[in-house]
């Protein structure tokens, strides 16, 4: 005992002076001492009492770290009695032998800890069921009772069992109340595995064979730390209540079931929202989500499908088994075969692509009404744009058939004219690349920054737009007082059955 108080005082008793006794040759059983019992005074062994030393004496881990036994480390970084690599442990009975010299506080159970912010003394005393005030007295802190982060206090009379906290000892969490744990459960010949802090499979495994060499059986032996495994593990409860498992997540939603047979090219119909739906959920933008399968959901489907590594024919913008169970759909039915698509201009072949079809049937784009003609060639735009790295749009101020709207002067009444909450020059070549006389609206005309767009060649426009459509022709900017468009002509070939285009005066 000497020598291990030693250790406490000066940290430079030799590992041999410490644990001779111990060794294998040596007259046991030592008086005061008991293999793996838990108390005040533990040391831990290895290579039959003349190798690697250390222990937890007075709630203070030590470690001797050199061949000598001279080179100790103390404190929380010193590996202590519980710690793994120790292949026997000892612990010391509180009754001392007649004569032998005590420890340091004369045999009193002392505890230090270190104080850490935001600490009080009231609230140390709590934790370690202690009255503050034999605190304060025992490191001599007088009133107003202020204490700093960093100093070590004795505590005195505390329970030196290691201490745990029952909420923090779930399955599969990570802190140092489960570190302590699976160091208790080694220190007992239970292998909890790496002392790491995590509760998983191996701890809990040993928990449980802990459980059963108790006689424990079913809910008892569940691996899964209460108040009497705590206490059989030598170890104390501090605060916190007994974890309750957490519930059941709620099953997950069924995925949604969509007919691939519904999923062609051009079709309209419900299935068709759902991909469009499942599609922005993944942030893959298909447009508005209207039901309408055209160039951009083909556009939003491709780019999904591009991102699973696919390529070739396996990215075709079209939905099949593979691609809709991958968006987390159920897919039902067989795919259609799909169509060619309506040619969509590349950056060099927009001057030569066909006029669209002249197809009047209304529909939904970008949140407004228009005709399919308009969505094509809006459809149209924004592959342009996506293919020379620009701005793009996904939906309009305006649309088509909007009567009454006086700002507009009638040009909007029909079909064919758009609205585009952008000032971009670059957005308005691109519609002109489509096929529009497009124009940017700014303050300085009467107008908050947007693009009027007119597409050459629509049936159903009104009166006042087909105006602006003879303004464009004449390379002018549309309005009342028909100033010149300052910007360039980029029109496909197609336009010119609608008439010539031609510099202004």
């Amino acid at each position: 005992m000497s020598g291990i108080a030693t250790m406490i005082r000066d940290g430079v008793a030799k590992r041999w002076f410490t644990t001779h006794p111990f060794h294998s040759g040596a007259r046991f059983p030592l008086a005061g001492w008991e293999r793996d019992l838990q108390a005040p005074f533990m040391i831990g062994i290895t290579a039959d009492g003349i190798g690697h030393t250390g222990g937890t004496l007075l709630g203070v881990n030590y470690e001797a770290t050199a061949a000598d036994g001279r080179r100790v480390r103390m404190g929380p970084t010193a590996r202590g009695a519980f710690h793994s690599m120790y292949e026997l442990r000892y612990g010391f009975r509180p009754s001392l032998l007649e004569g032998a010299p005590l420890p340091p506080g004369g045999g009193e159970n002392v505890t230090t800890y270190t104080i850490k912010p935001g600490d009080t003394l009231y609230g140390i005393g709590e934790r370690f069921e202690v009255d503050w005030r034999d605190i304060a007295e025992a490191n001599n802190i007088d009133s107003p009772y202020i204490i700093h982060p960093g100093r070590d206090l004795e505590i005195p009379g505390a329970d030196n069992r290691p201490v745990v906290r029952l909420s923090n000892l779930t399955f599969n969490a990570r802190n140092d109340d489960v570190r302590v744990r699976q160091e208790a459960l080694n220190a007992k010949g239970y292998n909890a595995g790496p002392v790491d802090g995590w509760y998983y499979n191996m701890t809990k495994a040993a928990v449980q064979r802990f459980q059963e060499a108790q006689g424990w059986t079913g809910p008892d032996a569940d691996g899964m730390v209460g108040l009497e495994t705590v206490a059989r593990l030598g170890l104390r409860v501090e605060g916190g209540s007994v974890p309750t498992p957490a519930p059941a997540p709620p099953p997950a939603p069924s995925p949604k079931t969509v007919n691939l047979a519904n999923l062609a090219f051009n079709a309209r119909n419900d299935d068709v929202k759902i991909v469009q739906q499942a599609l922005k959920d993944k942030g893959y933008d298909p447009g508005v989500v209207d039901g309408w399968y055209y160039n951009m959901t083909r556009g939003a489907v491709r780019a999904f499908q591009e991102a699973q590594g696919w390529d070739g024919d396996d990215a075709d913008g079209m939905v099949g088994p593979e691609t809709a169970r991958r968006l987390g759909l159920n897919p039902v039915g067989t795919p259609p075969v799909a169509p060619a698509p309506t040619p969509v201009p590349s950056p060099s072949g927009w001057r030569a692509a066909s006029e669209p079809t002249h197809d009047y049937t209304r529909v939904s784009w970008g949140g407004k009404t228009v005709n399919r003609r308009t969505a094509i060639m809006l459809d149209r735009a924004i592959a342009i744009l996506r293919a020379e790295g620009g701005p793009t749009f996904s939906y309009l101020t305006q649309g088509s058939y909007n009567r009454g709207v006086s700002a507009s002067a009638g040009t909007h009444d029909g079909g064919g004219v758009v609205d585009i909450p952008s000032s971009s020059s670059a957005v308005a070549l691109a519609l002109r690349k489509a096929g529009f006389f497009a124009w940017v609206r700014t303050p300085a005309q009467g107008f908050s920054y947007h693009i009027h767009a007119v597409a050459i060649g629509d049936r159903e426009l009104s009166s006042s737009a087909r105006g602006q459509v003879t303004q464009g022709f004449q390379d002018r900017n549309g309005l009342a007082g028909r100033g010149p468009d300052p910007d360039p002509d980029p029109y496909p070939d197609w336009t010119k059955r609608y008439g010539t285009h031609v510099s202004p005066d």
